[in-house]
């Protein structure tokens, strides 16, 4: 028994750690005060049923995973879990809206080799910065910024291509690169300021971790 009321303690200070909360925050959230969830971190007092209850639906776990051992390692068993799924279907939902862009580029393709006998191969062409949007759309939900940066780029450099290919019979188009390198200039200053500025926010972060985990 007083092994499970050890690993209750734990537990109780690391799943409020884990949701960066402090003991204050903690308190104000369960109507406590933050003497009493010190005494619960400390083992100094325990909470009693509805209290572990209400304490379990806030954490989104198990009144029995309260007092399990290893809770820590377990959840983290979990969340790794849950993160690769997402990740696998996160990169299932990108391939299928690319594939959804070349598969019309490739029906507009055979539509119009068939019906107005018309070898338009640049289509494939505009697939690619097309492609490059979805991307960057998925990209910017759930991805990482460098990926932006990627995405962009192709995107200009493709569509500059696109329109030089297009109209390469009509006129010559080549001075559009040009367009392409103060845009791609531009790109870089951007995602260097991303980097920079969520460098700040990360150290910010820190700061008021630690500053919160002082107060404690």
């Amino acid at each position: 028994m007083e092994n499970k009321f050890k690993n209750l303690a734990e537990n109780l200070a690391y799943l409020r750690k884990a949701n960066k909360l402090t003991q204050s925050e903690l308190a104000q959230k369960l109507s406590y005060s933050d003497k009493t969830i010190s005494k619960w971190e400390n083992g100094d007092a325990v909470p009693d049923v509805e209290t572990l209850w209400q304490l379990s639906k806030f954490y989104n776990i198990s009144m029995n995973s309260l007092i399990e051992d290893n809770l820590k390692n377990k959840l983290a068993v979990v969340a790794k879990t849950k993160e690769s799924n997402w990740t696998t279907n996160r990169i299932v939902i990108t391939l299928l809206l690319a594939s959804c862009v070349w598969l019309v580029a490739i029906l507009l393709y055979v539509f119009l080799r068939i019906f107005a006998d018309k070898i338009v191969w640049t289509l494939f062409i505009w697939a690619i910065p097309a492609c490059s949007i979805s991307l960057l759309i998925c990209n910017a939900l759930w991805g990482k910024p460098i990926f932006n940066f990627v995405a962009l780029s192709v995107f200009t450099w493709t569509l500059l291509l696109a329109f030089h290919l297009q109209f390469l019979s009509i006129i010559n188009l080549w001075p559009l690169y040009f367009i392409g390198i103060p845009a791609q200039v531009v790109l870089i200053l951007w995602s260097q300021l991303r980097i920079k500025k969520k460098k700040r926010l990360a150290k910010q972060n820190e700061n008021e971790s630690k500053e919160g985990q002082s107060n404690e």
